[in-house]
């Protein structure tokens, strides 16, 4: 498309147009778009998709505030590609603005209804901004549309075990995540979470230990071992929520919002 757009009939500028679209290469594909934005007379969408790619290598850099102003860009250009949107609510996200992200995902989604990745990542903010059952019908649709992956399974678990309703399924999502991804500690510290709320308190031990062999600084777990450590009656509960508690000194406050007073 880009080179359609372009007019490119050189060799040196086709190059130029692929080293743009390549961001395993981000410092490449930044120089490189670069020199196609400074072609004269560059059409709306060829500039547009090059503002796009060089956002898209930023974003490899970890440069999301440079990748954030090059997508504003490319949006202000072209406004009806639900790529752009898309890609700019994770940015939005991972700078931790989630109203914003969830905009853009609404919008990537007027565009493109059948985005199941888009559909998951607005699950995510959803979730993570308190809107639990917005988050679970998001992640429902996308397991709907193919994007039945761990994190997806862990996301409407997690939701489901923060509303502390329908724990039987949520403990099916959590289990179906485990098999999936057995060595993300994550699956397992969700799956401990719903076995608390269940009353399973060994279960929660259980898996609790779980994710700490597979991540020992996961602070929410040593808390909540300990916190079910001591309603068995076991003498290192309070070691295990002082862990936490030095990993994570809001841990308690965290878990406090989610139901669990200190």
């Amino acid at each position: 498309m880009l080179l359609t757009a372009c007019n490119a009939n050189s060799a040196d500028m086709r190059a130029q147009l692929d080293a743009c679209s390549d961001s395993t290469l981000p410092d490449a594909a930044i120089a490189a778009c670069a020199r196609v934005l400074g072609v004269k007379h560059l059409p709306p969408d060829g500039r547009s998709h090059a503002y796009f790619m060089r956002a898209r290598a930023a974003m490899e850099k970890q440069d999301f505030a440079a990748a954030l102003a090059d997508l504003d860009e490319s949006i202000r250009l072209i406004d009806s590609q639900s790529a752009s949107f898309a890609t700019r609510g994770i940015v939005h996200g991972t700078m931790g603005d989630m109203e914003a992200a969830i905009t853009d995902f609404s919008r990537a989604l007027e565009l493109n209804p059948q985005d199941a990745a888009t559909f998951q990542n607005r699950g995510k903010a959803y979730s993570d901004t308190g809107r639990q059952q917005r988050a679970i019908q998001d992640f429902t649709r996308a397991i709907e549309l193919g994007n039945d992956e761990a994190a997806t399974r862990n996301g409407r678990c997690w939701a489901r075990a923060l509303l502390g309703q329908e724990l039987d399924l949520a403990r099916e999502d959590c289990e179906t995540a485990v098999r999936k991804e057995p060595k993300d500690g994550n699956n397992h510290n969700s799956l401990a979470f719903v076995r608390f709320r269940s009353g399973d308190y060994p279960g929660a031990i259980a898996d609790y230990t779980t994710a700490l062999s597979l991540d020992a600084s996961g602070a929410s777990s040593y808390y909540m071992r300990g916190r079910a450590k001591a309603l068995t009656g076991d003498a290192t509960a309070q070691a295990d929520i002082d862990k936490g508690l030095s990993l994570e000194p809001g841990v308690a406050d965290r878990y406090a919002r989610y139901g669990i007073a200190p």
